[in-house]
């Protein structure tokens, strides 16, 4: 289905159980391989069937995972992880199908960021929004703000008191309207964001789909990679 989905929105460049990049003097075990990979845009796409992937039933070292993605990202490669239950779910596939196309530089629709208005939302307003368009769903924050073009919602910054530390604050959701591109909605979000939460504050990026370059060191500093969630 992956392979496909890919063919219809225009990659070519489709290699299957690639092990290429297991191959080098720097990582010889050409018994790792890639489920589906594009060399000419340099990204790898594993399709982690959430049994055969577990290292409760099947033995699965839990470094396995971030083992591949280090080692295509030492080579200039982004990996992507799709969990079989996302892409199970009718919503979490549509928003696996938007970032792919994003990481292939094909998205249906652009829209400015300067035409677009932004308004801070109770919970209940970006709800419906964030679970049709962010792969973990609606969570609680302390402030939501909501780009809006001709009424609707198209993209949504929560920030608030972080889950992990009290003493920092987080962004613990941001998203944009599926296969929309919204250059400049990240910053003018951010910008609006109450003065008590742009003090120490922090975001976590996963690792299945952002790498270390990703949207966010263009506003802040990197400053580690957390360990292995459990």
């Amino acid at each position: 289905e992956m392979i496909e989905f890919l063919k219809s929105i225009g990659v070519k460049d489709i290699s299957h159980q690639d092990t290429s990049l297991f191959e080098s003097k720097h990582h010889n075990n050409s018994k790792k391989s890639i489920d589906i990979i594009s060399h000419v845009h340099k990204i790898g796409i594993e399709m982690d069937g959430v049994y055969n992937h577990s290292e409760f039933a099947r033995g699965k070292d839990p470094k396995t995972h971030i083992e591949k993605t280090e080692v295509l990202e030492a080579q200039g490669y982004q990996l992507l992880h799709v969990f079989s239950n996302e892409w199970y779910d009718p919503i979490k596939k549509e928003i696996w199908k938007s970032i792919i196309r994003a990481k292939f530089g094909i998205i249906d629709q652009k829209l400015y960021a300067r035409n677009c208005k932004v308004e801070e939302l109770e919970a209940k307003g970006v709800r419906e929004f964030l679970d049709k368009n962010h792969l973990a769903g609606f969570s609680a924050a302390s402030q939501h703000l909501a780009l809006i073009y001709n009424d609707e919602i198209v993209s949504v910054l929560s920030v608030g008191k972080s889950r992990f530390n009290e003493d920092n604050n987080e962004i613990i959701r941001f998203a944009t309207k599926i296969n929309m591109n919204i250059p400049g909605g990240f910053s003018k979000l951010l910008s609006k964001v109450n003065t008590e939460y742009r003090k120490n504050l922090y975001s976590y990026a996963d690792r299945r789909i952002a790498t270390v370059n990703c949207a966010y060191t263009k506003f802040a500093d990197f400053v580690t990679k957390t360990p292995i969630s459990w």
